[in-house]
């Protein structure tokens, strides 16, 4: 059928030559199908004129009553009838052409309405396709940009847990911390950190993760080539940067990645990574680990500088009171000044009594409220120190007597008394004992020698 429509013309005439035949040699009673109405060539015409339209119906109508008239030219009897145009003749043609334009024009209407709505649809199926591919388009950066806020979200609350696994002073706490950041991020298994000397040739095991095959001393000779070569060239050293030397052919190597801890110019710790997963070993991953060791330098730089800053800062902000070193670097000038100038010196030592199974919180709270209630006594000519053993605080008052600091200490053991501090085996108490300086004293060993 569709080959039909796309050759009406020949259909057209095979269809006629069919008919014209079955005229000839079948209904040989009759010429032209005269006695049958509606006449087979004008139904042919009219069907193809239905089915293509106006210029088909021209075409198939005048070829039908070509066929037509042919037919009847070639069965007429010229002597019965005196012409062939006769109304008789022709009315069928006629009819056959007016039918045939009238449903052709119908029909091209028709195709006309169904092209202009096939070309509309065709429009909104094109925009409706481009719609769509703009609507998959929009849901791929919909989604893409879902991934990326994921992706940033998740990448923010790794620097943050980095951030507060850093956030210490202690510098065992940091490189345990820093192993553990490094197994989260990268899948490191086999990684430890080694300690430098100054000369940079012998390394003690700090840290290390539970798997892996490490030394506890190691020396410059001894170590690896990939370790080495980041030791020489201050930097994170993988495989790429050793395999051109001479002796990588000839030692194996059993560290995949080395990276140096650099502290104000030197290399203070060497981290040494065995195993790395395949896919976790690329360079973005080498410039993150060279970032999280810069991290960790400057980390273990500012414990370092706060714990020196710590061991030799004489004020304890927790007590509020002086270190015990500064009572023993300010003391002799202080029995220097009374021996010279005959002035009184006095020495007031507190002890705190039965905390033997207290927990060190509690113990830590109690010697604050102690340290507390001294100072609300003490003037601002005196002032109070740590004492040499820990349940030990001492007081000093230049120019004041004995008789009268023996006041003062009674009266911060009643208040104290007061607290009624409960101790694991009873009351928490406090004994004070006073030394007084004398003339006769010639050394601060005979002032103060139980004191320091």
């Amino acid at each position: 059928m569709k080959r039909v429509y796309k050759t009406p013309y020949l259909f057209l005439a095979v269809c006629l030559g069919i008919l014209y035949g079955i005229d000839q040699f079948i209904l040989t009673d009759s010429f032209a199908y005269l006695n049958i109405n509606p006449n087979p060539y004008m139904i042919l015409a009219v069907i193809l004129a239905a089915l293509f339209g106006l210029k088909v119906a021209l075409i198939s109508s005048l070829m039908a009553s070509v066929v037509f008239l042919l037919d009847v030219h070639l069965n007429l009897n010229y002597q019965e009838v005196e012409t062939l145009f006769d109304f008789q003749f022709l009315s069928i043609p006629l009819m056959l052409s007016i039918t045939a334009v009238i449903v052709g024009e119908l029909r091209q209407r028709s195709l006309d309405r169904i092209r202009l709505y096939k070309k509309t649809i065709s429009n909104f199926e094109k925009s409706e396709s481009y719609l769509q591919n703009k609507e998959t388009i929009h849901q791929k950066e919909i989604a893409e940009l879902k991934k990326r806020l994921v992706s940033k979200l998740d990448t923010v609350r790794s620097f943050y847990e980095i951030a507060k696994s850093l956030y210490t002073v202690e510098q065992k706490d940091l490189l345990q911390n820093f192993l553990t950041v490094i197994n989260k991020q990268f899948k490191v298994d086999e990684m430890a950190i080694y300690a430098v000397d100054s000369a940079e040739e012998n390394f003690t095991l700090v840290s290390r993760t539970e798997k892996g095959d490490f030394s506890e001393k190691l020396e410059l000779d001894k170590l690896d080539l990939i370790a080495a070569q980041s030791l020489k060239l201050r930097k994170l050293t993988t495989i790429e940067d050793v395999y051109s030397l001479e002796k990588f052919n000839e030692t194996r190597t059993h560290a995949l990645l080395a990276s140096p801890i650099i502290m104000q110019g030197s290399v203070s710790y060497l981290i040494i990574i065995h195993q790395i997963p395949f896919l976790e070993y690329i360079p973005s991953n080498f410039k993150i680990l060279e970032l999280y060791s810069e991290w960790l330098a400057s980390a273990l730089t500012y414990s370092k500088q706060y714990h020196h800053s710590l061991n030799h800062n004489i004020w304890n902000e927790s007590l509020n009171i002086y270190r015990f070193r500064y009572f023993r670097d300010r003391i002799n000038e202080e029995f220097q000044r009374s021996k010279t100038f005959m002035l009184p010196l006095s020495l007031l030592k507190i002890e705190i009594l039965n905390t033997d199974s207290m927990s060190q919180e509690k113990y830590d709270l109690v010697k604050k409220l102690l340290c507390g209630i001294v100072s609300q006594k003490v003037q601002k000519l005196n002032y109070l120190v740590e004492g040499k053993f820990e349940n030990q605080i001492y007081g000093v008052f230049p120019i004041s007597s004995q008789g009268q600091v023996l006041p003062l200490a009674h009266e911060i053991e009643k208040e104290f008394l007061r607290l009624n501090l409960q101790g694991d085996s009873g009351i928490v108490h406090i004994r004070t004992d006073i030394v007084e300086f004398e003339p006769s004293m010639k050394s601060i060993g005979d002032f103060a020698g139980a004191f320091i």
